[in-house]
């Protein structure tokens, strides 16, 4: 599944891509809030305290091991240059809602791709997993994302249908709803 709105392309990620991948993600800057484990069972920690090589390996392990649709990740790219610049996925959190995750490299911040990668991605992602509801979670001081996805139609949420989606301190959660010809909005 290859997306494109003539300026970035959003497409399943490849070993092709490894190099570039991991590059951009360890940059601090982008991995510094991030976490996540080379191995299951190797403990979280942050990716920014990782080497390239962990990076390398965690990257190849998340190919190998991809379960079918969840998780859902994809690389995004600038059409012009064929470039990777970030990657975005979607998990199923229950029957009703997925959620997002999302990060573009420290050079292409601030340039509207943010906004361009979610208004390709959302409905599509949602029509993937056969849901209505896209969830967001976001950290509190993560300003410029906060605006990308109150740009791009999401709205702050308090979640207490379920405590596994109530904010954790610092975070803030976004949702961002389907609706059919029928629903006014």
């Amino acid at each position: 599944m290859r997306m494109s709105d003539g300026c970035i392309f959003v497409q399943p990620l490849s070993i092709d891509d490894k190099i570039d991948y991991c590059h951009l993600l360890s940059d601090p800057r982008v991995s510094g809030s991030l976490k996540g484990e080379i191995r299951p069972g190797s403990g979280v920690r942050l990716l920014s305290d990782c080497s390239i090589e962990e990076l390398y390996e965690k990257f190849e392990y998340s190919l190998e091991n991809q379960i079918e649709q969840t998780p859902c990740v994809f690389g995004v790219g600038l059409l012009d240059a064929d470039k990777l610049i970030g990657s975005i996925g979607s998990y199923e959190i229950d029957a009703d809602r997925i959620g997002l995750s999302y990060w573009l490299g420290a050079p292409f911040q601030g340039q509207g791709y943010g906004t361009k990668l979610l208004n390709l991605y959302r409905g599509s992602s949602l029509q993937h997993f056969k849901r209505r509801q896209l969830l967001a979670d976001v950290a509190s001081d993560n300003v410029a994302s906060i605006n990308v996805l109150k740009k791009t139609g999401f709205r702050e949420v308090a979640d207490t249908r379920s405590s596994d989606l109530t904010p954790l301190p610092g975070r803030r959660i976004f949702e961002w709803m389907l609706r059919n010809s029928r629903q006014k909005g």
